[in-house]
């Protein structure tokens, strides 16, 4: 999505209203589906209400759009006047094209000003392949397509088996005995699961289609 600044220089401006040339410029990135747009106040505006009017009939328009307006203010009387306007208008205002990069980073250009970029030691020369480039190299008597086709598998599973929590103890109860151990028990006629806690009676299996109800049940799962 595009992020624009937009700012006039004095030839720019000329004899004409500065709030003239910023609509006609406005109004070109809202119709361009611009994303935001950051808007570098000129000195010669001052700071009035006139202009606050201005700038908060705009920000209504952006809001409208789904854009974003943003104030670049590096006069300082302009800028107290927008730090004292009513919170109701919802301007967002900085101080500088600094102050905006590091605040909305959306805005800011691929090469800032003072910043010199990647060294030379930092950047391959023309036609010369990186370290990320570089082919895999397979080791001395092995096949080439079969290590490229294992290094693209990733790493092979572990054949161990997954450790495993402690096993239940091998406790089967029949109908009116004592549960000892509170837990989940299956059924040894159907396989049905209920729970018991300690202290209750354990009693015959309730599923209608068990083959043998009184045959008792098995701790599967012990509850601590």
């Amino acid at each position: 999505m595009d992020y624009r600044v937009i700012k006039l220089s004095s030839a720019d401006i000329e004899d004409a209203d500065p709030c003239d040339v910023f609509d006609a410029q406005l109004a070109s990135a809202l119709s361009e589906g611009a994303g935001g747009v950051a808007l570098c106040l000129r000195p010669e505006m001052g700071a009035c209400v006139e202009l606050l009017d201005w700038l908060s009939t705009w920000r209504r328009t952006f809001s409208e759009q789904k854009s974003d307006l943003v104030i670049v203010a590096d006069d300082p009387t302009q800028l107290q006047y927008l730090e004292l306007s009513h919170p109701d208008e919802h301007l967002s205002y900085v101080a500088s094209l600094e102050d905006l990069w590091r605040r909305f980073p959306a805005f800011r250009p691929t090469r800032v000003p003072g910043d010199r970029g990647p060294q030379p030691s930092q950047e391959p020369a023309a036609g010369r392949p990186t370290a990320q480039d570089a082919p895999v190299a397979p080791a001395a008597g092995l096949n080439t397509r079969e290590t490229l086709k294992s290094s693209s598998r990733g790493p092979a599973p572990d054949p161990r088996p997954a450790p495993q929590g402690p096993a239940p103890p091998d406790l089967k109860m029949r109908d009116a005995d004592t549960v000892k151990i509170a837990g989940e028990y299956a059924c040894l006629g159907c396989g049905t699961t209920r729970m018991y806690a300690k202290g209750d009676r354990a009693s015959n299996c309730a599923n209608p289609e068990c083959a043998n109800p009184s045959s008792g049940w098995k701790l599967v799962f012990e509850l601590f």
